[in-house]
């Protein structure tokens, strides 16, 4: 532990080791805070995929004859209306964790 680098030094009483860990910098919380972000991102890209996919079986079904026009086009519009929920919860999520990370 101590020779990673990171500014802790353990303590032992025999039973128990404690790590105390020195309060975050500003510019430490603004990386935790960009990494949320970046996370929000990437998980904002996942669900594109997702609605893709989606949307490629939809239109693949109506091919095959399994969904009509109308069918098709209702699944393409439960499809978005999911996604925009999600991302409106990660929104919610990125702003109430950001907030967090950045007080002091």
């Amino acid at each position: 532990i101590q020779k990673s680098d990171l500014g802790l030094n353990p303590q032992s009483d025999g039973k128990v080791l404690r790590l105390v860990m020195p309060p975050l910098s500003g510019e430490q919380r603004q990386k935790l805070a960009h990494k949320v972000k970046d996370l929000v991102e990437q998980n904002r890209v996942a669900l594109r995929n997702e609605r893709r996919d989606a949307n490629k079986l939809a239109d693949q079904m109506k091919k095959d004859g399994k969904l009509t026009e109308d069918q098709c086009k209702k699944a393409h519009e439960a499809v978005d209306k999911e996604l925009k929920a999600v991302e409106q919860k990660l929104d919610e999520a990125l702003k109430a964790k950001s907030k967090e990370i950045l007080e002091e």
